[in-house]
């Protein structure tokens, strides 16, 4: 029988793949924030994050972690992403709250 600690290496081995996986896309992005000069808070090469161009199509919330990060691959190929320092994503995610939100409402409602 597998003991707790057991899964729980599993599970950090797991999770520093997808990280892996995560620093990939950054770097064939570029790795630097797209948005640097409208604003002042913004740090070009660190706390990198993905960023939806466009707006995400499915929510995350409804994945786990290595269907989300299949989520990410397929959308680098699609070229629907780009990478912001935490600063600018989440100044851009509250700009575009509306459009967040009706994309979820319509998840929810979806029929699968």
């Amino acid at each position: 029988m597998a003991r707790k600690r057991d899964y729980h290496k599993e599970w950090l081995n797991t999770k520093k793949k997808l990280e892996f996986r995560r620093q990939i896309i950054i770097t064939k992005l570029g790795g630097t924030c797209l948005n640097p000069d409208n604003n002042p808070n913004c740090t070009p090469t660190e706390n990198l994050e993905l960023h939806h161009l466009e707006g995400k199509d499915w929510d995350p919330r409804a994945m786990s972690p290595q269907m989300r990060m299949k989520q990410y691959e397929q959308d680098f190929k699609l070229g629907r992403l780009g990478v912001l320092c935490k600063s600018c994503n989440s100044k851009d995610g509250a700009n575009n709250k509306d459009f967040y939100s009706e994309v979820r409402h319509s998840l929810e409602e979806a029929p699968f």
